[in-house]
């Protein structure tokens, strides 16, 4: 791990403090100090210092023992290299981080829902400017999607959805939603399924406002009826 032949390391005190980086040598000292005075074991993370000069982090378990013959004691423990899990952890919180910064950005609604309740977990900040609640009074309700569909909406939208999560299936609504200022808006939500062990496990979708494209939809039909009647 550190790059040392077993005959060119000296395991004492010194050697063992002068490997550890100096930013964490003395709270690592601190630790050791404290597992030799009240005899409990330690588990720390610190910065250790390679034969070559590269710093790796690891994860120090140690306790203290006493030999049965002599009633010597001596200080044991092992170190885990978690450098890796380390580096990788923090590039997935970064790209978690631009994840939600760009759906935090989009021009509709990302939200996160568990696939068997309809419960949301996550509604991104765009619902305060599109339908006027925010995303906290959204989570704070149990059946707030639910009760926030329009009447005549209600039964179809949420019966699609259940029967569409149910085969693990991808789909997408078109239904009313009643806005807090009491305006009617028209969606298009777009839903993913995400299964775990070949059951629908979580509910991830995008709620993009129809509401002036159904709008045009509509006078369009009105002007054909309108048209066609006229002919007759």
């Amino acid at each position: 791990m550190l790059g040392y032949e077993p005959q060119e390391f000296e395991v004492n005190f010194d050697t063992a403090v002068s490997i550890i980086h100096e930013d964490d040598r003395d709270e690592a000292i601190f630790h050791m100090q404290e597992v030799i005075s009240q005899n409990q074991e330690y588990n720390i993370k610190k910065r250790l210092i390679k034969k070559d000069g590269e710093i790796i982090l690891v994860n120090s378990k140690g306790k203290l023992i006493s030999e049965e013959k002599s009633g010597q004691k001596k200080l044991i423990g092992v170190f885990q290299n978690i450098t890796e899990y380390v580096q990788t952890k923090e590039k997935l919180k970064t790209v978690k981080k631009k994840n939600r910064s760009l759906i935090e950005n989009l021009d509709g609604i990302f939200w996160e829902a568990d696939a068997n309740t309809f419960e949301f977990t996550y509604v991104s900040p765009q619902v305060k400017r599109i339908k006027g609640y925010s995303s906290k009074e959204w989570l704070a309700t149990k059946d707030f999607w639910k009760n926030h569909i329009y009447p005549a909406d209600r039964q179809y939208s949420i019966q699609t959805c259940h029967n569409e999560t149910q085969k693990i299936k991808d789909h997408a609504i078109d239904y009313r939603f009643l806005a807090k200022d009491g305006k009617i808006i028209w969606f298009n939500d777009r839903v993913k399924v995400i299964s775990r062990k070949g059951k629908p496990y979580k509910l991830q979708g995008l709620m993009v406002e129809i509401t002036k494209e159904r709008q045009i939809s509509q006078a369009l039909k009105d002007e054909i009826n309108l048209n066609q009647s006229l002919i007759q």
